[in-house]
């Protein structure tokens, strides 16, 4: 389990115009959630597996990108 991840607020576009609400419509964007998590990569399949798991049929899109390096500036 990820001790600290970050969420924002964001906008999915490219989306099929039906399954966006009206309002969604009318912005031409859909609303969503950016969700970033850093992990060992040991992690990720474990990670990657309980999402699927628990968003199935959510329509969630996710990618998996190398961090360089990360730490805490205290």
């Amino acid at each position: 389990n990820a001790a600290v991840f970050t969420s924002a607020p964001t906008a999915a576009h490219g989306l099929a115009f039906g399954s966006l609400n009206q309002t969604e419509q009318v912005l031409g964007r859909a609303f969503a959630t950016q969700v970033q998590v850093v992990i060992p990569e040991a992690d990720r399949q474990a990670l990657l597996g309980d999402i699927q798991e628990q968003f199935a049929g959510a329509g969630l899109r996710y990618w998996i990108t190398p961090v360089i390096d990360a730490g805490e500036i205290a």
